[in-house]
Parts: C-alpha cells; structure tokens; sequence
C-alpha cells in the first residue's frame, strides 16, 4: 500500500489531469480481488498485475502497452492530418464553385468584328 493515497485515487488524478491523462497506467498490486482489478480498470487502467509478478510478464505488458499508446498517439495525428486536409479540400471546391458561378471571373473572349 501506498502512504497517504491509493492507486485508485492517483489514477483518478491522473485521468484528471489534461497534460496526464493519457499516459497509460498499468496497476501492479498485492490485491488480487476482482471487484479490485475492475474497479482499477473501470477508473481507466489499461492492466492490472498481482503480486507476485513475473519480470517478463511485466516487460511484454508494458512492451504492449506502450505499442498501443504509440499508436493511439499517431492514429490522432493522422486524423488531424485527414481533419487538416479535408478543410483545404472545402475550402477549394468553395472557391471553384464561386469562381465558376460569378461572370465577371469568367475569361471574356473577344471575336474580331465580320467584314
């Protein structure tokens, strides 16, 4: 156990917390109870170990976790890339749209007089 404050209450903190709230938590505990390991999860953990833990376990857990949240982390990056793009997309057509229905842009072509 923790002094002063339980792992439930530094999650929620954390979760809180905008500049803290992705970074994934991973409980590592001496608790093995259900209700405690969902509760944990439910507050927004991504993993929950009991003690006693097995080093390699821990390792590829933690390897996974922080796979996913790379990923997670380029997914919104390439979303707001898609979100950038699709504006200049809007904005573009707008303009052609304007252009094509406004007669003084359109080019004015001047045919020499008949004789």
């Amino acid at each position: 156990m923790m002094p002063g404050m339980d792992g439930y209450e530094v999650l929620a903190r954390l979760k809180a917390n905008p500049a803290t709230m992705s970074i994934p938590v991973i409980f590592v505990t001496a608790k093995s109870d259900v209700g405690d390991e969902a509760k944990g999860l439910g507050l927004g953990a991504v993993d929950y170990i009991s003690k006693p833990v097995q080093a390699p376990i821990v390792l590829a857990r933690v390897s996974s976790h922080l796979t996913l949240s790379r990923q997670r982390q380029e997914l919104a990056r390439s979303y707001a890339d898609l979100q950038s793009l699709e504006q200049q997309r809007d904005s573009l057509v707008h303009m052609l749209v304007h252009d094509m229905l406004t007669p003084h842009c359109a080019p004015q072509i001047h045919y020499p007089p008949n004789s």
